[in-house]
């Protein structure tokens, strides 16, 4: 051998490398060597390039070969080694050689040196040649395993009378039989099953003229009769001349997958808490109705369900608890209707057309095929009597009401969306009227399509905690500190931009959602307040409440439950009420007002002037102190008579021992007249706009640092 050789020289002695790259030369050899001394220069050497021996001395002052030839081990490469030493004796060399070293070589014997590299590389080209081959071996033989052991396919060649002339072992398997050569002459057609043999003619003929097909979809048979659902791929065999000789099929059985893409249409058409219908089969399901229903002559009945006190639930047992009560009521509805024989008669017993969905939250609606108005307000009559039993969850006797909408076809709607509509409608205004449940009338529909979807937006928006609240900052006028913030909701509806608080609130007094956006507005300002206080920010925050959030019999609990709840203390949280809230029903209005006095919350009027009571009538309620409306102070320096009526409520109402709140203060000169006229606070854009939640609190920050400042100044 002869050529390049790249040689790894591990050796203390520049005139030892010297005469040894001599002699390789001598043995036809262009050497290439490197010598290095260290254990680090070796690694180095060997990260750097490939070389197809290592040389060594025995023993070097700071190194010896036994170590490199340990350090070579430790990289697992087959790389020859060979100590050449001027002074190993015979026991250390017979102790490398046993260590792993390929020869060694006395420094006075070097014309060895060329055969035992020729030996030691033919040796190592051996062994790798022998390695790869066992490689391509050991590859080829698991892909082959591979393929025959893992394959789901059965792979049959099928003449063209259709007979199979040769089989794999899948196909015995896949059909039924214990040896491939029980197929051989057999009908292909005898393995799919009887209705599906024109699809399978058909697709043979496809293949004749197309070459090769892929896809269709059989059910097969097998020897003991039954069947199974397979995927279908072909090809022809043609000879030299182009003639067609066989079918090569390739089946392949997709149970499996068939069963996967069931559970996937079931898990899209069904709540996954209940396992009853969602929107979407319900809405399918009443577009079939609904073409029926007419083919008939028939009616059909939709049932809205929107439960009553369900967030209160959620709220106070925590929503494990309330989503056992959510599972536990489609049984109850299923329940109604099978008991009804009224119903059963109407649907001719066929309880498969009824549809009981979840259609969100704790909304649920009911679809009764064949029923005229006297079945539906049947089973809604009944479905409120079942919900006034107790639900028993984990131990907990759960008490819920419920509010039912009810639209007919064709008398409501001559398709699904509308139906769904007009249900909805009728469903707010069974929770408007507090009935119970409402049939549909148009001349009580005062909402359009898009007013309708706005509510049932604002619906998902509470459920999916998707409001926010800005915070309007209050100062005591005299000296400009920070006395409190009034909690503003805000809506970013994602198609109709930002909604008016007043909007949000009016669609949600009069569709039973006040109760749900009160919850939300009160928990989350009294979480806020505990946030402020945890980074030292001493805030005073106060909720609006509205008529009928101050009217819910279940407020006083609610407010004493989110206070517990954050640890935050009454004495921290105030509650602003309009005079027109407390004029809708004084008597009410003073029980629960006098509650949240005793609590120790401080409870403002807000808007004052505005409404229809007095500030004498005021004195019977525990209120600590009157908003002026800001429309009397906005020009109050220009117009004589706002002016006055602004002076007249401060006077009167520190005559009172109430305090004063001007609102809507936009410049110093209003400001610095309010002051002057006595009142106590000031709030408007002046001070502070209503703010974010991040900006609130920067500002907060900044006014505690310089309390000082009023106005624009710092901001």
């Amino acid at each position: 051998m002869s050529g390049p050789l790249r040689v790894l020289l591990i050796e203390d002695s520049e005139h030892d490398a010297e005469l040894l790259a001599l002699e390789l030369e001598r043995g036809s050899y262009d050497p290439l060597v490197e010598r290095v001394e260290t254990g680090t220069e070796m690694i180095a050497a060997l990260d750097q390039r490939e070389w197809d021996i290592v040389i060594s001395d025995y023993s070097m002052p700071g190194f010896s070969g036994l170590r490199a030839l340990q350090l070579l081990q430790q990289r697992d490469v087959d790389l020859p080694f060979i100590i050449v030493s001027g002074t190993i004796g015979e026991d250390l060399a017979v102790a490398a050689m046993k260590a792993g070293a390929n020869d060694y070589i006395m420094k006075g014997q070097l014309a060895r040196l060329t055969p035992a590299i020729e030996r030691e590389l033919r040796e190592v080209a051996e062994r790798r040649n022998r390695r790869e081959a066992e490689a391509r071996l050991r590859e080829s033989e698991e892909q082959y395993r591979g393929l025959v052991e893992t394959s789901p396919d059965s792979i049959t060649l099928v003449d063209l009378a259709g007979s199979i002339r040769k089989a794999n072992k899948q196909a015995a398997l896949l059909f039924g039989f214990d040896d491939p050569v029980r197929m051989i002459g057999r009908s292909a057609f005898e393995m799919i099953a009887p209705q599906d043999h024109e699809q399978a003619l058909s697709g043979m003929q496809l293949t004749m003229q197309e070459g090769s097909i892929r896809g269709l979809e059989y059910t097969m048979l097998r020897q003991d009769g039954t069947t199974f659902p397979a995927e279908i791929s072909g090809s022809v065999i043609r000879d030299k001349d182009g003639n067609p000789q066989a079918f090569v099929s390739i089946a392949r059985d997709i149970s499996e997958w068939k069963q996967a893409q069931a559970a996937l249409e079931y898990q899209a058409l069904h709540d996954p808490l209940t396992g009853l219908p969602n929107r979407t089969l319900l809405f399918d399901r009443l577009e079939h109705a609904i073409p029926a229903a007419e083919r008939a002559g028939t009616s059909v009945a939709l049932l809205l369900i929107d439960l009553d006190r369900f967030k209160e639930i959620n709220d106070t047992f925590g929503h494990h608890l309330g989503d056992g009560l959510l599972r536990e009521l489609g049984p109850r509805l299923h329940g109604v209707l099978r008991r009804s024989d009224t119903i059963s008669r109407l649907v001719d017993d066929d309880l498969d057309n009824l549809a009981v969905a979840r259609l969100g939250g704790d909304e649920f609606a009911v679809l009764l095929p064949n029923t005229p108005a006297l079945g539906a307000t049947l089973v809604a009559q009944r479905t409120l009597k079942t919900l006034e039993q107790p639900f028993s969850i984990e131990g907990q006797s759960l008490d819920v009401g419920g509010s039912i909408g009810i639209a007919l076809y064709p008398a409501h709607g001559n398709d699904a969306e509308t139906l769904l509509q007009h249900a909805d409608v009728a469903m707010y205004e069974a929770k408007r009227s507090g009935s119970g449940y409402s049939l549909y009338e148009s001349d009580k529909d005062p909402y359009s399509r898009s007013r309708i979807r706005l509510i049932s937006d604002l619906r998902r928006a509470i459920e999916r905690d998707e409001l926010v609240l800005y915070y309007q900052p209050k100062a005591d006028l005299d000296t400009g500190h920070i006395t409190g913030v009034e909690a503003l909701i805000r809506w970013e509806h994602p198609e109709e931009d930002f909604i008016p608080p007043l909007q949000v609130v009016e669609l949600a007094e009069h569709t039973g959602l006040i109760h749900p956006l009160s919850s939300w507005v009160l928990r989350t300002a009294i979480r806020q307040c505990r946030a402020w206080h945890d980074l030292g920010l001493d805030v005073h925050v106060a909720v609006n409440l509205s008529t009928r959030s101050l009217h819910d019999q279940h407020l006083v609990a609610l407010i004493t439950r989110l206070l517990q709840r954050s640890n935050v203390s009454p004495f921290s949280v105030g509650i602003e009420i309009t005079e027109s809230t407390v004029m809708a029903d004084p008597e009410r209005a003073l029980g629960v007002v006098s509650h949240l006095h005793a609590m120790g919350m401080k409870i403002s009027i807000d808007d004052f002037g505005t409404g229809y009571s007095s500030l004498a009538y005021l004195k019977h309620l525990p209120v600590a102190e009157v908003k002026i409306d800001r429309s009397f102070v906005l020009n109050m320096l220009e117009n004589e008579n706002e002016y006055r009526i602004v002076r007249g409520i401060i006077s009167l109402a520190h005559d009172l021992n109430l305090r004063t709140v001007a609102e809507g203060i936009e410049s110093r000169e209003v400001w610095h007249e309010l002051r002057a006229l006595g009142c106590d606070f000031a709030q408007g854009y002046y001070l502070s706009p209503p703010l974010p939640l991040e900006e609130v609190t920067t500002w907060l920050h900044a006014r505690r640092m310089s309390p000082d400042t009023i106005g624009h100044g710092i901001r």
